[in-house]
């Protein structure tokens, strides 16, 4: 029988250069991924110019409609909902532009989020509020608590970078709902790893980068923004490419005498309205959508199951080592661990010994949580597991 991950894990040459477990800080690029892009590439050089330069401007906006598509596949959505930004910076940003905030009004995070979600609003008027995670974790009733009349948004990870907690989001959007407060989720250290569905959990705005469990490092993420949302706003960035194309195609109004420049074009219906405009990246567009197109392939609910697979085996090798982990209740579980000693320093010293070895891990701590973050993906195996935990009993026994 054809061992399936064995034959997904050749495709992935960044796992040659030691035991790579650290896919919550970046993916690896597959292969394939790169040689589609590369052929992309080629293509451009060599074929263009086609007809005129128009048509290839065309083309090569095919490949926005194309990493959509696939998006909209892995999410279970419409292609309708999804705009392609160039992070989740930037998402956020829009998102803030999109709603504004007064002075008298709080936004809300947890106190162990990803600094990025946070330093975005020091723009703005908005107070910022934090509750405290517990042990690294938190309830619905947590954030509840620390509502206000004056809370306008709660904007929070569906996993924590932090402690590997995940959020239970469903729950958290019903309190929203509730209580009038607008929820951001960034799902960069979710989507990709399991499998998330975000219109079918209650969620109106989830953004990710494309730079982690998405596999593609090239500077493309995405916003997505529930159907329902589209229509209660009419904003949009102010570029001719989220303006709905003339009736006689872009070709030929562009040579059209009679035309001035105040184009007068309503914005697009969709989310990509919220996309920069203008000239996009086209490449990494085709990355993402070709990365994408391989989670799809394989299935990401059979990857869910592999990722599962992966940290059961590594909870419970390391129940033979010093380190301890966090251990959440399964349906908080995600797709990365985080384990420490009780001394900071001994845990910054197995970091730095496991650097060494070429056993590539990352070192996070926030709030008085975090410790030695391990990130098995799909591509990863039972050997990779193994080759970290000898690494730390090697380490313990010295």
């Amino acid at each position: 029988m054809v061992d399936l991950w064995a034959n997904i894990r050749k495709k992935f040459p960044g796992l040659e250069s030691g035991t790579y477990l650290d896919t919550a800080c970046h993916g690896l690029t597959a292969t394939p991924t790169a040689e589609a892009v590369n052929k992309k590439f080629m293509d451009v050089m060599r074929f263009a110019p086609h007809s005129n330069g128009t048509e290839d401007t065309i083309i090569l906006r095919e490949s926005l409609d194309f990493a959509r598509t696939e998006l909209s596949k892995l999410l279970r959505s419409d292609p309708e909902e999804i705009a392609l930004v160039e992070n989740s910076t930037t998402a956020l940003e829009t998102l803030i532009n999109i709603f504004g905030i007064n002075e008298d009004e709080e936004i809300l995070f947890c106190d162990l989020e990803f600094f990025g979600l946070v330093t975005p609003w020091r723009r703005t008027m908005g107070k910022k509020t934090f509750f405290p995670n517990s042990g690294g974790a938190f309830s619905v009733g947590d954030i509840g608590n620390f509502f206000t009349p004056r809370t306008k948004f709660l904007v929070l990870s569906g996993v924590q970078e932090i402690t590997g907690f995940k959020a239970p989001l469903e729950k958290i959007s019903e309190l929203c709902r509730e209580n009038d407060v607008t929820l951001f989720v960034d799902a960069t250290q979710l989507v990709g790893s399991q499998a998330f569905f975000p219109g079918e959990i209650g969620l109106d705005f989830v953004f990710s980068s494309g730079f982690k469990w998405l596999n593609s490092p090239f500077g493309m993420g995405f916003l997505w923004i529930g159907k329902e949302n589209l229509n209660s706003f009419s904003s949009c960035r102010w570029g001719y490419f989220n303006l709905q194309e003339p009736s006689e195609g872009w070709d030929k109004y562009l040579a059209d005498p009679a035309k001035n420049a105040d184009f007068r074009g309503d914005p697009v219906s969709g989310a990509s309205r919220f996309e920069n405009g203008g000239t996009n990246n086209y490449g990494a567009a085709f990355a993402l959508g070709t990365s994408v197109g391989m989670l799809n392939q394989i299935g990401i609910e059979k990857i869910h199951r592999r990722n599962q697979k992966l940290n059961q085996l590594l909870l419970s090798a390391l129940n033979t080592t010093e380190l301890t982990p966090y251990d959440f209740p399964e349906e908080n579980q995600s797709s990365l661990t985080v384990a420490s000693y009780r001394e900071i320093k001994k845990t910054q010293a197995l970091y730095q010994d496991l650097v060494k070895k070429k056993i590539k891990v990352s070192l996070r701590y926030s709030a008085g949580q975090g410790g030695l973050r391990i990130a098995p993906h799909f591509y990863n195996n039972e050997e990779d597991i193994a080759q970290f935990i000898e690494g730390v009993k090697n380490f313990e026994g010295n």
